[in-house]
């Protein structure tokens, strides 16, 4: 999608909408499963127009023969060739499949004359709710015809076009008649806006604010353009340059685009390891740091052998040198049924003892490790 279009559907508002109306596939409900929506049901871009279907495969004729080709808009011209087309380009469609059945069961309803969708625009701007269920579905084959552009990108073909569905929708409930525009042109836009914020939230591992999509879509398009000219792959600084955005952030940006790995990869030039034999938990102790908290523990209990019992006790109570857990000078004067400022002042005092050049010299070794 061009930076135009993102820039005209981030002016959109974004709209509410009444869960009544909401258009879904459920003519398919009773014949989808877990299969219908594997990668099967992705159109196959490669596919050569060789077989050549019709929607209406039960004989029925569309009823909107009579509408000149000069009152069609370019989107109701593409959706009103998709008789033809969507269905030549999918491959091991079976005659069952959810996708093939949606098509057919669109394909039943009319392209509208300019008089009639004017008529039907007007009702629903006042509130006919059968007005505005006709004016989307007789755009639904507009729906398919922009929904098959982005296949390929991390979702199925019917979940695009009930994402797709969802952005007419909201084309028609803000749609106004009296502008002189078709409904077509208008809900193209919405629509897109559907599916693209659809694909930023759903088609990756790890969501990406959408916000963050589009960043990463503007610095990948600038990328692009600078390497024609520049003749080369243009570095942070070009695209600092080009954009007005520090390095720092574009930098981060081109992290947030990056995919999850697997730690079960294979790498190495006869890939016999996995990535994850590579990668160290930072939350586990080293065994060198073991050995070292040990034989500090050791030289710490020989130095503190020289304060009294009171002393040694505060001490490893305060500091968790016994446990892991430290206590306030509150609970430490509560087990000794004195105040907290006695217990400070004990600690205080060991503190002082423990300062002696002879104990810190014994612990120099650990410290400094």
């Amino acid at each position: 999608m061009s930076q135009e279009n993102r820039d005209i559907m981030e002016e959109l508002d974004a709209g509410t909408m009444d869960s009544a109306d909401y258009v879904s596939l459920s003519t398919m409900e009773d014949k989808e499963s877990d299969e219908t929506y594997s990668d099967s049901l992705v159109i196959n871009k490669e596919v050569k127009s060789d077989i050549n279907i019709s929607i209406n495969t039960n004989g029925d004729d569309f009823a909107d023969e009579d509408i000149s080709e000069d009152d069609l808009s370019e989107e109701d011209k593409e959706a009103r060739s998709l008789d033809m087309e969507a269905l030549s380009n999918l491959e091991n469609i079976s005659a069952d499949d959810p996708v093939r059945i949606y098509l057919k069961e669109i394909g039943s309803y009319p392209l509208l004359t300019p008089e009639r969708e004017h008529d039907l625009a007007v009702r629903c701007k006042n509130g006919d709710k059968l007005a505005k269920q006709e004016l989307v579905e007789c755009n639904l084959r507009l729906v398919v015809s922009i929904a098959k552009r982005y296949t390929g990108r991390g979702m199925n073909f019917l979940d695009l076009i009930q994402e797709g569905n969802i952005g007419l929708m909201r084309g028609v409930e803000k749609f106004e008649p009296d502008r002189g525009f078709k409904l077509s042109t208008y809900a193209t836009w919405w629509i897109r806006q559907s599916i693209a914020r659809a694909l930023a939230d759903q088609s990756r591992t790890i969501r990406v604010p959408v916000h963050m999509v589009e960043l990463i879509n503007k610095i990948k398009k600038t990328s692009r353009q600078l390497a024609l000219e520049l003749g080369h792959e243009p570095t942070t600084q070009d695209l600092s340059v080009a954009l007005d955005i520090p390095e720092e952030r574009i930098q981060e940006v081109v992290n947030y685009d990056a995919g999850p790995a697997s730690l079960d990869s294979k790498v190495g030039e006869d890939e016999d390891s996995d990535l994850g034999s590579f990668i160290a938990d930072d939350k586990i102790t080293s065994p060198e740091q073991n050995i070292n908290n040990v034989m500090m523990k050791q030289q710490l209990d020989k130095i503190l052998v020289n304060l009294s019992d009171r002393e040694r006790e505060v001490l490893e109570m305060r500091y968790g040198l016994v446990d892991g857990r430290e206590r306030t000078l509150e609970e430490i004067g509560t087990m000794y049924h004195v105040t907290r400022e006695r217990i400070r002042q004990i600690e205080n005092k060991a503190l002082h003892k423990l300062q002696n050049p002879k104990y810190k010299r014994e612990l120099d070794g650990f410290l400094e490790s």
